[in-house]
């Protein structure tokens, strides 16, 4: 296998605006492989939500989200990936990961999946050399978040894995604290999420790349963590 490659193994609960900071992020370095954004691969946000939950600075804005590849359950990708011990070579991992992406001269592939939130020691001890980015949200506010966003009629990503409302309500509080868990235990440094991406200049030392025509209302405190998988 070609090892030109860093993976950013992404993670967020339903609702936690971790599929719009991750864009943003990747939208702010030039390394990163776009090539998984395809228009099969978007969902347009109802105009309920974009009307009550952004703020826009003009008529232009698409109000487009969930861009490019997920992982997981049901999906395209990553059938696996609720169980990452299933993988006994890592390297069968990585080119789970890779499918979705074609351009060689692009390293940073952004890897998204709610699953990783169940594997994150396993991701830890097996993917050496590699970045995990965590993205946690009070779990009442990112229910709330998830079905303004449509809920049952997202289609990308897929969330047939999740049932129904109990569970999709007990999967999110127990994503949020596993995440916040391992967060906490390697001793990170969470950043507050703001429509500036102020957090990348305080971890990167670089301005992030672009402005927004669109930005995300909320009252509450998201937050974030970039780890080196060392």
């Amino acid at each position: 296998m070609d090892d030109n490659f860093k993976l950013i193994l992404t993670t967020g609960a339903p609702g936690s605006m971790w599929s719009m900071i991750s864009h943003r992020f990747k939208k702010s370095f030039q390394e990163f492989d776009f090539t998984d954004e395809t228009e099969d691969r978007q969902y347009s946000l109802p105009e309920e939500h974009k009307n009550a939950n952004y703020t826009m600075s003009g008529d232009s804005w698409k109000p487009k989200t969930h861009i490019g590849s997920y992982f997981g359950p049901f999906h395209e990708f990553g059938h696996h990936f609720d169980n990452l011990a299933y993988y006994k070579n890592v390297n069968d991992f990585y080119s789970e990961c890779l499918k979705p992406f074609s351009d060689v001269n692009a390293p940073h592939k952004l890897i998204k999946s709610h699953w990783f939130a169940y594997n994150l020691e396993w991701i830890w001890q097996n993917c050496k050399g590699h970045d995990l980015m965590l993205i946690w949200r009070e779990p009442e506010h990112s229910r709330k978040w998830w079905y303004s966003m449509g809920g049952w009629g997202i289609k990308h990503p897929v969330y047939d894995w999740y049932d129904n409302d109990d569970k999709m309500w007990l999967q999110i509080q127990e994503e949020a604290r596993l995440i916040k868990q391992f967060g906490d235990s390697k001793n990170v440094t969470w950043y507050d999420y703001d429509n500036d991406n102020s957090w990348i200049v305080k971890q990167f030392n670089q301005q992030p790349a672009g402005s927004y025509t669109a930005n995300a209302k909320h009252s509450d405190t998201v937050k974030l963590a970039y780890l080196k998988i060392v």
